[in-house]
């Protein structure tokens, strides 16, 4: 590439934010959760019984169950890169 030259280039889910997995959407009851009131759109950090965490996104609040998302929003997306070379350092 040359200064001032475009490019493009895309990477497929797989070598991104990995392809979207269903077993991360599920639900549970607003009686387990303590202090707070989940709103959709929101993410809260979960911790998990092995001691990891795992951050979820709420995407649903109905009838005394919350359903929540751990993939990363962009999981299951192609991601398309547009680049600029500006200037090449010597």
């Amino acid at each position: 590439m040359q200064e001032g030259e475009t490019n493009s280039f895309s990477l497929p889910p797989e070598k991104a934010y990995s392809i979207y997995n269903k077993e991360l959407v599920f639900a549970f009851y607003i009686d387990n959760i303590k202090k707070i009131t989940p709103k959709v759109g929101e993410r809260y950090d979960l911790k998990l019984k092995n001691g990891n965490t795992l951050s979820m996104k709420v995407i649903k609040v109905e009838n005394q169950k919350v359903i929540v998302d751990g993939n990363h929003d962009l999981a299951g997306k192609e991601i398309i890169y547009d680049i600029q070379l500006v200037k090449i350092l010597n």
